[in-house]
């Protein structure tokens, strides 16, 4: 994280078939991380739990994405941000 923006990856293993279908599921997971990252912006935490069950809304207005990038251990990698005076409107619930 830095003053401006909250920045996160997410990845995903590229099948030979299905490109575009890893790259989706590597944003969905940046997206996924991002959420978490956000919570602990919130709660001021140092540290991500290992384990955490939530349920959270973040706008996909709200986040901008890299463009994938393909790794050489055939995995792909995708950046999710968002800035940090947009934080208030995201909603999430921890399931604790």
């Amino acid at each position: 994280m830095d003053a401006e923006r909250i920045s996160t990856t997410g990845t995903s293993r590229a099948d030979a078939g299905e490109p575009l279908m890893a790259q989706k599921a590597a944003a969905q997971n940046a997206k996924r991380n991002l959420l978490l990252c956000v919570d602990a912006f919130k709660r001021k935490a140092e540290k991500i739990p290992n384990s955490i069950k939530m349920e959270g809304y973040l706008p996909d207005t709200l986040v901008a994405y890299t463009s994938p990038a393909y790794l050489a251990d055939g995995s792909v990698e995708v950046g999710a941000s968002m800035a940090v005076g947009d934080v208030d409107a995201v909603a999430f619930t921890r399931l604790e």
